[in-house]
């Protein structure tokens, strides 16, 4: 007898159904896939865990404040990095690249998820000193 005996049999969950109960945890920002050095990359790590069997690929770190995801992103040691996302223009560059982010992870059978982030009072202040809300 397995410990996990429902790991590795499929589950349908509303409309999808996913071929395992095995999820790839959402540890890529999603912005990084707008940078043209690493682009390939990550699309490639994308790419692997879907291909290696995971169910689902998430994501990470999508804002679910649309007001500062037009803003600029702080990276490490308080730089700036200008990768503005409008999430409510289907026609923008960015969004065909999420969309091309999804079909890789979709071409191998898995089902694309992203992970809606709010960090608050958490998020350094941008700039032109507004707090972000999100």
């Amino acid at each position: 007898m397995t410990t996990y005996p429902h790991l590795t049999s499929p589950i349908k969950i509303g409309k999808h159904t996913f071929r395992n109960r095995i999820e790839s945890a959402p540890t890529i920002f999603s912005s990084l896939t707008l940078v043209p050095f690493l682009a390939a990359r990550v699309l490639r790590m994308i790419e692997d865990r879907a291909r290696g069997g995971c169910a689902s690929v998430v994501h990470g770190e999508i804002s679910v404040n649309f007001d500062d995801s037009l803003r600029p992103i702080v990276a490490g040691e308080g730089k700036m990095i200008r990768l503005t996302v409008d999430f409510k223009d289907y026609t923008a560059p960015a969004f065909a690249t999420f969309r091309k982010n999804a079909d890789v992870i979709k071409r191998h059978g898995a089902v694309a998820m992203a992970e809606l982030s709010h960090f608050g009072i958490e998020k350094p202040l941008l700039e032109d000193g507004i707090q972000p809300l999100g």
